[in-house]
């Protein structure tokens, strides 16, 4: 809740989005306090209430705040693709596009942003829960357009295979995100840059290739089930 319209109210509001921003994303709504966004934003508790009446709405202000910038890069990134390939991408490069607009964000455009798809991925782990569902669909656009575009780079392809198999690359995406280390120990890799490109391209190739066997076998089914389907007389 805002309740300043001063350049002085907006940059108090503002700080305190950027610490909520830095501490959701470090312990998450249940284990980040109030108290503690006021010593990283350096005001006083009281002053905090004075712009959010809760945790909650400081929250989904903090989670929602980027997300129309967000749209707008992630459409660039998947037209830019779109228009390299002549209007005609291959599941590879649409994945590749995803994975690296992810990594990109987190780690070539600040601090503020790393730390909010960080917030992000861990809110996304949190879905069941009714306040973070509500929030996250606001983030839908992402899922809608790869679905779009897979399925006109996969024509044949069941929508519901599509969208599993987009599934799965979100939740491998979400665990890369926050397992780097991990993946430079595994590979041996001391090159930061190094190790998000490797492993962009080889979650892309992989990613596409398991989409390519699972949307087959989605459409093989489907074909079945429709050749043996009882014809009607009528």
């Amino acid at each position: 809740m805002t309740k300043r319209s001063t350049a002085g109210g907006k940059d108090t509001r503002a700080s305190i989005i950027d610490a909520a921003e830095r501490v959701f994303a470090e312990k998450g709504f249940y284990g980040a306090s109030l108290r503690e966004i006021c010593t990283v934003a350096g005001i006083r508790p009281g002053l905090l209430h004075y712009y959010f009446e809760s945790k909650e709405p400081l929250f989904e202000t903090t989670v929602t705040r980027r997300a129309d910038e967000m749209r707008a890069i992630f459409n660039r990134c998947i037209d830019d693709v779109v228009a390299a390939r002549a209007g005609h991408p291959s599941p590879t490069d649409l994945c590749r596009a995803y994975i690296r607009f992810f990594f990109d964000l987190s780690r070539s455009r600040g601090d503020g942003w790393r730390s909010y798809i960080t917030l992000l991925t861990q809110t996304a782990a949190a879905y069941d829960v009714d306040i973070v569902r509500n929030m996250l669909r606001g983030f839908d656009f992402i899922a809608e357009r790869m679905t779009i575009e897979f399925a006109r780079a996969s024509p044949w392809a069941p929508d519901e295979a599509i969208r599993a198999s987009l599934f799965y690359l979100e939740c491998a995406v979400t665990t890369a995100l926050v397992s780097s280390g991990l993946h430079s120990v595994r590979t041996r890799t001391v090159d930061a840059d190094a190790v998000w490109d490797r492993l962009a391209d080889d979650m892309a190739r992989f990613f596409a290739r398991g989409m390519a066997v699972d949307t087959a076998r989605g459409a093989e089914l489907a074909s079945r089930d429709a050749s043996s389907a009882p014809v009607s007389d009528g």
